[in-house]
């Protein structure tokens, strides 16, 4: 008996093994300016400003004829979990700071012509959770009230891919959770409810609008969180292991006697 426990222990640490150790990308951040131009940051790789801390990119984009997209940290804690990227965004507009060479010679941001961003970042092999969780993306404007705050807006989206894929967007999502100012204090969330099937990947997209020269900056956070049983489910389970329990040991009381 003990050898053949044994070896179907061998075999489960065997299985545990494989699927514990996926195939995993690295953290990967792509940025696109008014002028369509991409940059893309790869952990580790090409134009990663945390070179030497695995889980930590940092990317910037810079165009004398718009200013600056800055992600100044983006995280991620693949493979381990539950699963969270997170990342601060800084956005400079060109005609904030005219004292750049070749500053403000595009036209200005208006409502008629905004600049349009797109920041993305993605990350595949996370282990945790499996099964019902939810899918969160929080979105937080923090611009200083004495900054030059840009106006406009900014929309976020949180995907799920089972498939394990960077950048894919046909699975679960959050949908769109947006805010109409970067000041301090505008904040918001979506979420759903999905089931993750290990290892999985996770893509946020932000799509940002500005209307006017100046600063923005906010915080993007998607994670997923397991799905706690709700009070009354709970005690429902309770009480029928309790029944099984109890029948359990009549019947063992009434063989003995």
């Amino acid at each position: 008996m003990k050898s053949r426990f044994n070896g179907l222990a061998v075999v489960v640490l065997g299985y545990a093994a494989l699927i514990g150790l996926p195939a995993q990308a690295a953290l990967t951040v792509k940025l696109t300016g008014p002028n369509g131009v991409m940059v893309t940051c790869v952990d580790e790789g090409p134009n990663d400003s945390f070179s030497g801390l695995v889980g930590f990119v940092g990317c910037n984009q810079v165009s004398a004829a718009f200013g600056s997209i800055d992600i100044t940290i983006a995280s991620s804690n693949a493979p381990a979990g539950p699963a969270t990227l997170t990342k601060n965004i800084t956005l400079t507009i060109c005609n904030a700071i005219p004292t750049v060479p070749g500053c403000g010679t595009s036209p200005a941001p208006s409502t008629a012509n905004p600049y349009n961003f797109t920041i993305q970042i993605s990350d595949s092999g996370f282990l945790l959770p499996s099964g019902t969780a939810t899918l969160i993306d929080n979105l937080t404007a923090n611009t200083p009230a004495a900054a030059l705050t840009a106006t406009g807006t900014v929309t976020s989206s949180g995907y799920l891919s089972n498939n394990n894929v960077l950048f894919q967007t046909s699975g679960a999502t959050t949908g769109p959770v947006t805010l109409n100012s970067f000041a301090t204090g505008s904040a918001g969330s979506a979420s759903t409810v999905t089931t993750f099937a290990p290892p999985f990947a996770m893509t946020e997209i932000l799509n940002v609008s500005a209307t006017s020269a100046g600063t923005a900056l906010f915080t993007a956070t998607l994670s997923a969180v397991q799905v706690v049983p709700e009070p009354a489910v709970a005690a429902l389970f309770g009480a029928m292991l309790l029944f099984i329990v109890g029948v359990i040991r009549r019947r063992t009381n009434v063989k003995r006697a």
